[in-house]
């Protein structure tokens, strides 16, 4: 998945936060419970985590993608 060319980590952040939203369908308790839940393919680190950081972002946004197209990650 390819990173828009935003300047701000808040941007970014928020954009990533609303794709994991759209994943699980607009479910917000199913949303906070995977972003709180060590993920195999963030190599055992919370979404929440990887939030913290451009790069960690960028994995969020890329397990996501893989996810919806059943890519197994």
């Amino acid at each position: 998945m390819t990173t828009p060319p935003a300047d701000n980590l808040e941007e970014l952040r928020e954009m990533a936060l609303r794709e994991v939203l759209r994943m699980f369908h607009g479910d917000q308790d199913e949303t906070n419970r995977w972003l709180d839940s060590p993920c195999l393919g963030l190599g055992h680190k919370t979404p929440n985590k990887c939030l913290e950081t451009r790069e960690g972002i960028d994995q969020v946004r890329t397990l996501v993608g893989r996810l919806q197209h059943g890519i197994i990650t």
